[in-house]
């Protein structure tokens, strides 16, 4: 019986298949070892050699309690820390960092991110920034954004928010800033939602003694374009719920429930649009802002209030007002005009000035301080159509004129024609320690 013989395969297909396993062998073995980075013990192996070089490179200890990643780009970092050898003061430390990547969105020069996400994190930077320190606790830190692109220049942030968190930032001296131009931004940035729970923020810088300190519990931010091409900024809703500020060398400026909520915010240069629904505070002596509405408009040519009311229990403004960019620039052709009813309540007004003599507070006339006025013009010749301000039963003034060449120190004056009246002014006696008097009815007109 005869034998089966193999057959032969020709010399010249059998190098061919070996020229394709030579070229294809990089492809596979990186494949090969990308297949294995998502293999338990690898990633053990990997995070154990990184921080053992990130220790030795930064002199900290440093390391990582657990890496895991999952196909195709989805990475889990815990407990990761930092920490001084010689002091074991914790510098860096982290509970939780999530990032979840669409892979092949990459392959299109875009990037879609479905979470980037931190959890319990502590910093204390010490002295590894030149001039600034940052010291504090964040709570939650969430990302989600679909359509990074880089041509054209996109990023749309779907949600961002941060919770639970106490920032502070100390602010020394900078030396040797690189103050080379940088290259022009073009990117386009589209904000969805953004929002920010009892979330605490200081800024410290101790060269200047200056402080500012804020507490926000509730802030969002909705449909936001920052266009950096442009140098453009639009803002659908923008809202701030009982935050409280403090500012100065010594808390100077210090408020509490401090609400805002504007609609429509544009800005463009000189281009400035804004509707305020609300603004409201209340501030350390007691003075409480109760609601604010107005509009604000403003092209290259002028700024326009149509209307701005404020109250307090107490107290009210009501102000309508045009003004010309050229009179912010102390032009003479500038044009202004403004409207103007003010009624301040004697509640207001023992708050502001503070720690006055009982005589004064028991003296002072209860119905409110009234002010008017209307007056248009140019800083060459502005008229005061009208100016009056009333307390009743202390004083009464009305005034009428022109002021003349208000940007030109020599020539400065004007034409005016004035009322006043006094009447019961006892109020002045406490405020001068009694060496000041006013009798009653006496009148001063020119």
């Amino acid at each position: 019986m005869e034998s089966q013989q193999e057959p032969i395969i020709p010399t010249n297909k059998r190098r061919r298949r070996w020229w394709m396993w030579l070229i294809a062998s990089p492809f596979l073995l990186f494949l090969l070892l990308i297949m294995m980075l998502y293999l338990p013990p690898v990633q053990r192996f990997a995070v154990d050699k990184a921080s053992a070089f990130a220790s030795q490179s930064t002199g900290l200890d440093i390391t990582v309690g657990r890496l895991d990643l999952r196909f195709p780009l989805d990475l889990l970092v815990r407990d990761v820390s930092a920490v001084e050898p010689e002091t074991k003061d914790t510098l860096l430390s982290l509970e939780r960092l999530k990032v979840e990547l669409r892979l092949w969105k990459l392959l299109k020069k875009e990037i879609e991110i479905e979470e980037i996400s931190l959890r319990n994190a502590t910093i204390d930077s010490r002295d590894f920034i030149d001039g600034v320190g940052i010291n504090g606790h964040l709570g939650e830190l969430f990302l989600e954004s679909h359509g990074v692109a880089f041509s054209p220049e996109t990023a749309r942030i779907n949600e961002f928010s941060v919770k639970n968190t106490d920032l502070s930032v100390t602010l020394g001296d900078i030396a040797d800033t690189d103050t080379t131009a940088s290259e022009p931004l073009y990117w386009k940035i589209l904000l969805d939602e953004i929002a920010l729970e009892n979330v605490g923020f200081a800024l410290r810088m101790p060269k200047d003694s200056l402080f500012l300190r804020t507490q926000l519990p509730d802030v969002k931010l909705k449909d936001g374009v920052i266009d950096l091409k442009e140098a453009s900024y639009f803002v659908k809703s923008f809202g701030i719920n009982r935050a409280e500020l403090a500012y100065g060398y010594h808390d100077e400026l210090w408020l509490e429930k401090l609400g805002l909520q504007v609609d429509s915010v544009y800005y463009r240069g000189r281009d400035i649009r804004a509707h305020v629904n609300e603004f409201v505070f209340r501030e350390r002596s007691g003075l409480e802002l109760l609601s604010t509405e107005g509009r604000l408009l403003a092209d290259n040519d002028k700024i326009d209030i149509p209307k701005l009311m404020m109250k307090t229990a107490s107290s009210s403004l009501s102000l309508q007002t045009e003004i010309d960019w050229d009179v912010l620039e102390m032009k003479r052709s500038g044009v202004l005009s403004a409207q103007m009813l003010a009624q301040i309540g004697k509640e207001d007004v023992v708050k502001v000035i503070g720690n006055m003599d009982p005589e004064f507070v028991e003296t002072y006339p209860s119905a409110p301080f009234r002010i008017v006025l209307d007056a248009d013009g140019d800083l060459n010749r502005l008229q005061l159509k009208t100016l009056s301000a009333e307390l009743p039963g202390a004083f009464l003034l009305n005034a009428g004129g022109d002021l003349l060449h208000l940007t030109d120190t020599t020539r400065r004056g004007g034409e005016f024609n004035l009322r006043a009246e006094a009447r019961n002014m006892r109020f002045l006696r406490s405020m001068t320690g009694g060496h000041f008097r006013i009798p009653r009815g006496t009148t001063l007109e020119g």
